[in-house]
């Protein structure tokens, strides 16, 4: 009993040797192949010419954007003071050290102009009918524009309209401008008694009303409206009468 184990034992061992070294073998052949694969790969890589390098394909143009008449005038500006040998970004820097950018810059006088024939004791005669008539002082400088050739009424007679309606005692007690947003507030105010429930009308003349109490502060500190003067509904009606 004893042999019979010992012979099925050795003749196990010698089937497990055997296939051990056939898979030795095996290993064996497939590096060879792995290492003969590797070098032909590289006789190949060897004999192969080298590629030539492709060129780039060339980009799509891009259509140049006119320029403008002012982009123009700019460029033709620059070119002719770098042709002087001044650059824009120096003249830039010197006038920002030098302030000429502020308000330090001198302006230019105003002159009457040459085509206006009247003297300025005619325009003053001319301003003082008007007035007499009824029209107010944006009215008459409308009048003396179109009408008698006259742009600006300062820089030909050297005074105000203004002045001139003070020293001939016709000059309005209330200014233009207030005037006009005192009717403009009654105006709101009426319509308000009608529609109460317009709340846009509301929101106007609650800012009518704040514009009337600004001017009046700047008029009474010039000096064009007594000190205790105070916008309310009676005193705008009694204004209009």
């Amino acid at each position: 009993m004893f042999r019979h184990e010992q012979k099925g034992v050795v003749a196990h061992c010698t089937i497990v040797v055997k296939s051990l070294a056939k898979k030795k073998e095996l290993i064996e052949e497939k590096a060879e192949k792995k290492s003969g694969a590797k070098g032909a790969k590289k006789e190949e890589r060897a004999h192969e010419k080298p590629k030539k390098a492709e060129k780039p394909e060339p980009k799509a143009k891009v259509r140049a954007v006119p320029k403008t008449e002012a982009q123009e005038k700019r460029d033709a500006l620059k070119r002719e003071l770098e042709e002087r040998g001044i650059r824009v970004k120096e003249i830039a820097a010197e006038a920002l050290e030098k302030g000429k950018f502020s308000s330090e810059r001198k302006t230019s006088e105003r002159k009457a102009p040459e085509w206006v024939e009247y003297k300025p004791r005619q325009i003053e005669q001319l301003i003082v009918q008007m007035a007499n008539s009824g029209h107010t002082g944006s009215e008459i400088g409308m009048l003396l524009r179109d009408q008698y050739g006259i742009p600006n009424v300062e820089t030909v007679t050297k005074k105000s309209m203004l002045k001139m309606l003070q020293e001939n005692n016709i000059a309005p007690k209330m200014p233009e401008d207030l005037m006009n947003l005192i009717k403009k507030s009654l105006k709101l105010h009426k319509h308000m008694q009608l529609n109460r429930k317009d709340m846009s009308a509301k929101h106007g003349y609650v800012l009518t009303v704040s514009k009337i109490r600004k001017l009046s502060n700047y008029y009474q500190r010039m000096g064009r409206l007594a000190k205790d003067w105070r916008y309310s509904t009676e005193e705008a009606e009694l204004l209009m009468k």
